[in-house]
């Protein structure tokens, strides 16, 4: 009966040892997504990054409002994405790893948090972007994290961004 035992454990020790250590031919096919987290949050929240001082102006509230605006088909009034606002500063790495994050990049602004937001691109890309456009969108998938969703909104300036 003891004999029974051992070779019981031994056997399912080797089963979790097996189904924990993964596949390595089906993580080189992944790519390097692999070694990414899955993203966190709810299904229809946002993470807002721009520069503070935009929030409360007319770019800010345009683009609350869209984002934000009541679902049509509800019978109450439901907005499309629930709103959370942050800095690039406060963009951990808790953040970070959401589900929907959104940039509003303004290649004009010469602040602290304008060169945080326009380092992201090399300088090649964001000319590139808005070579024949005022304000371009971009979109990434899986930057941080794995099912994540990412928009960038990229314009010359903040009088692009606010007429757009």
């Amino acid at each position: 009966m003891k004999k029974n035992i051992i070779v019981l454990c031994i056997l399912l020790s080797n089963i979790l040892f097996w189904n924990c250590s993964g596949n390595l031919e089906n993580e080189n096919t992944q790519g390097e997504n692999n070694q990414l987290v899955g993203s966190k949050g709810a299904p229809l929240e946002m993470i807002l990054v721009m520069n503070p001082k935009y929030l409360n102006d007319t770019l800010g509230k345009a683009v609350k409002q869209a984002l934000m605006a009541p679902t049509a088909v509800l019978p109450q009034d439901e907005p499309y994405f629930n709103v959370i606002k942050t800095h690039p500063e406060g963009l951990g790495k808790f953040l970070r790893g959401h589900n929907n994050l959104m940039f509003l990049v303004d290649m004009s602004d010469k602040t602290v948090i304008g060169d945080m937001l326009t380092k992201m691109f090399t300088k090649e890309t964001l000319e590139k972007a808005i070579k024949d456009k005022p304000i371009v969108s971009l979109t990434q998938k899986n930057k941080y994290a794995n099912g994540q969703h990412i928009l960038y909104l990229i314009a010359r300036n903040y009088g692009n961004a606010t007429r757009h």
